[in-house]
């Protein structure tokens, strides 16, 4: 980079003389000072979640951010860019799973924030909601009438633990058991040679079928369904097999295809980048990570059954899926059926725990999270979509069944996930 010293042309425009400092070989990157903000990104591009991440990230940019982007292609594991020890910027926003970049991106003092599963102290964290994602799951085998379930996590990784913990604590809540298998590291990385996934078919072989087995992430989640052909377990039938993060090349070239919960990978990338801008505005951190709920679960033939003895009960599941939101009534059911309401009802209470009353309000609750969530639709429309006739009585059951009422609710979501 040179400086100029000094630059003078004559009058009449025939004589420049022009002095320049010498080269220096160790060039300090500078900004303007027109009221930019330069950002760099340090987040991977070889990955779905990073990918999506930068999307909701370009949304802020574009509505919101005075920002200059600063980025190149990463990967989860790449070490810190060399630019950047001497880069006099704004602020960062960063995923890796590395410690040392963690630690090195901390020593810099500029506004930071951090977006991964692993939590980081002292530096602002906003990441996905493993609790939520974990009632996402275990909601949607329990609702396929599951009884049976395991856990197939990466030992020593705390996102995965805190997984693992959450789904057995739901079960427990339940009084229903769950299985648990890790893949080991080996030298620092976890070991997927023949011998680990050996190890997983004799372990599936153990597991009494019908079962719903979740696994960590989607990885994870091909890594099972393989393990279940060569052990010749058939999937769904015999074991319902769910991911989590929704990358949708990987769940789709699974055999059969994924089924996955899908982050709010968008809304994780703009939440964080209005973190970093009040941080650049002299805000001070919050104290908590902030954690953002997921979309919902996507579901695939992986887990496309329904594991229930009772042909009665699987049909009135199956109605009451595809009409809950259409204001179907008890009685509606049993009519399609052809039976009596006692006789679904007492049936119905013997696998579920619940009528089937309560089972359509869940539904149509669960409707009403999603819209609420999702869309900036009125009470009323959202109550048709619902199948409520009246907004009043679908905000009366809401709250009765959330503790909160639905501008609570969608209030409580859009601002802090």
């Amino acid at each position: 980079m040179y400086d100029v010293v000094s630059c003078l042309l004559s009058r009449d425009g025939r004589s420049v003389k022009l002095n320049l400092s010498k080269y220096s070989s160790k060039p300090v990157m500078r900004h303007p000072d027109d009221g930019r903000r330069e950002v760099a990104l340090l987040i991977e591009t070889s990955k779905t979640f990073g990918r999506g991440v930068l999307e909701g990230v370009a949304r802020y940019t574009r509505t919101c951010g005075n920002w200059t982007i600063l980025t190149d292609e990463r990967g989860l594991d790449d070490s810190l860019p060399p630019w950047l020890k001497r880069w006099q910027g704004h602020g960062i926003l960063l995923r890796t799973s590395r410690p040392d970049v963690l630690n090195a991106a901390r020593r810099l003092k500029t506004p930071a924030v951090f977006l991964g599963e692993t939590l980081a102290d002292a530096m602002p964290t906003l990441k996905s909601d493993d609790q939520a994602i974990i009632d996402h799951l275990a909601s949607h085998l329990l609702d396929r009438g599951f009884k049976r379930f395991a856990y197939v996590g990466l030992e020593g990784k705390e996102w995965s633990n805190r997984r693992r913990d959450f789904l057995i604590k739901r079960l427990a809540a339940e009084s229903l058991p769950c299985e648990l298998f890790e893949f080991k590291p080996r030298q620092g990385r976890y070991d997927t040679l023949p011998r680990q996934q050996d190890r997983l078919v004799r372990w599936l072989r153990t597991l009494t079928p019908p079962v719903a087995i979740a696994a960590c992430y989607d990885v994870m989640g091909l890594r099972v369904l393989n393990a279940c052909r060569l052990a010749g377990i058939a999937v769904p039938e015999q074991a319902a097999v769910i991911g989590v993060d929704d990358d949708v090349l990987l769940c789709e070239l699974a055999n059969p295809p994924l089924t996955s919960v899908a982050h709010d990978l968008e809304r994780i990338g703009f939440e964080a980048a209005a973190l970093l801008q009040n941080l650049m505005n002299g805000a001070k951190q919050p104290r908590r990570p902030i954690q953002i709920v997921p979309r919902g679960v996507t579901t695939r033939q992986s887990t496309d059954v329904l594991a229930i003895d009772d042909e009665l009960v699987a049909q009135a599941v199956q109605i009451i899926r595809r009409q809950a939101c259409e204001g179907i009534q008890v009685q509606d059911v049993a009519r399609q059926l052809r039976c009596s309401r006692v006789t679904l009802n007492r049936r119905f209470s013997t696998i579920f725990s619940r009528t089937v009353k309560q089972e359509i309000l869940r539904l149509q609750i669960d409707r009403c999270r999603q819209l609420l969530q999702e869309t900036d639709f009125t009470l009323q429309r959202i109550a048709g979509l619902a199948g409520f006739r009246h907004p009043e009585y679908m905000s009366v059951v809401f709250r009765r069944e959330t503790g909160r009422t639905p501008g609570q609710y969608r209030r409580a979501t859009k601002s802090n996930g």
